[in-house]
Parts: structure tokens; sequence; C-alpha cells
């Protein structure tokens, strides 16, 4: 049980910053300079999301799970999202 919950967890932090990552590439598209980009509400969410990023792996980290393998299985899950964005 206790594996299944840390695998939760690294594929959250995973989806939070590749979802990020997604709506600032979206506004981006849409045009502006980078202010206007900052200034865009939707960059609220992004912000929350990479501050869900940063308490996750906060707690990852205060666990003493195995970095190399969290580190892995984020790069995974991040690359399978991100790519399923694009």
């Amino acid at each position: 049980m206790e594996k299944m919950f840390q695998i939760i967890v690294v594929i959250l932090a995973a989806a939070s910053v590749a979802v990020a990552d997604a709506l600032i590439k979206h506004r981006v598209v849409k045009g502006g300079n980078f202010w206007q980009v900052l200034a865009d509400p939707w960059m609220i969410l992004v912000v929350v999301l990479y501050v869900l990023q940063i308490v996750l792996f906060a707690y990852v980290f205060v666990k003493q799970w195995e970095l190399g393998v969290v580190g892995i299985f984020q790069i995974v899950f991040y690359s399978l999202i991100v790519i399923g964005a694009g």
C-alpha cells in the first residue's frame, strides 16, 4: 500500500509541473510580450501547480524515499503527460 501511495504522489507531482508547463506554452502561443503572459489570469493556476509540485517533493524528501527511483518515475510520467498534451 505504501508503494502505491508513493507512486500516486510522484504522478501528481509530475502531472502538476507538466500541466503548468503546457499552460505556459498555450498562453505564449496566443502571443503578447513577457509582461502580458505574466499578467494572464491562467498564470495563477500555473504558480499553484508549481507550488503543489514543490510541496509534494518536499513531502517525498522528508519521508526519505529513494531519490533515484522518485526521479526516474517523475521523468517518465512528466514525459508521458507532456507528449499527450502536445
